[in-house]
């Protein structure tokens, strides 16, 4: 059950994002608008070691939540 709702949460966070970069919700379309200008690497390696830092932190917090609900015998108790 734990993983169908990981699974369809997923499905429904790309299609919402793909949504929003299409211009469907929100005032503007963003779409590829920063791919060109600032570009990627804008800050450099620097930049791109403080996104995984970010990402694996946020990404790690989350996924300890989510993977301990199922283990417990009792969630009401808990």
């Amino acid at each position: 059950m734990a993983c169908s709702i990981k699974v369809l949460a997923l499905i429904v966070f790309f299609i919402l994002a793909i949504i929003i970069s299409a211009g469907g919700i929100g005032p503007r379309k963003i779409g590829f608008e920063y791919w060109h200008d600032p570009g990627a690497f804008a800050d450099s390696i620097n930049g791109v070691a403080k996104t995984f830092v970010v990402a694996g932190t946020l990404y790690a917090g989350t996924e300890m939540y989510v993977s301990e609900y199922p283990k417990s015998d009792d969630v009401v108790e808990s």
